[in-house]
């Protein structure tokens, strides 16, 4: 999966993800989402980790994970990607 994304930073997985605001002092560097349609959460996480890797952040907090069910089921997954001070 990694392969196919040019740039990215090979720190993705040292990414840690957090429900709520982050253990330590760190300062917002944007807002990573993604939305597909299907239920693999695992996935979604993941891309999302690499999103914030591109920004160069150590974390993403306040993780939101919305799915909507119907016809077609969809997955929404967003979070803060920040770094640590």
């Amino acid at each position: 999966m990694t392969n196919s994304m040019p740039g990215l930073k090979s720190n993705y997985q040292k990414i840690a993800v957090f429900l709520g605001p982050p253990k330590r002092k760190a300062r917002p560097l944007g807002l990573v989402t993604v939305a597909r349609d299907g239920e693999n959460a695992t996935w979604a996480v993941e891309v999302l980790k690499m999103e914030a890797a591109e920004l160069g952040a150590d974390a993403i907090t306040n993780l939101e994970l919305n799915y909507s069910t119907g016809i077609f089921p969809t997955l929404r997954v967003q979070g803060l990607a920040v770094r640590y001070e």
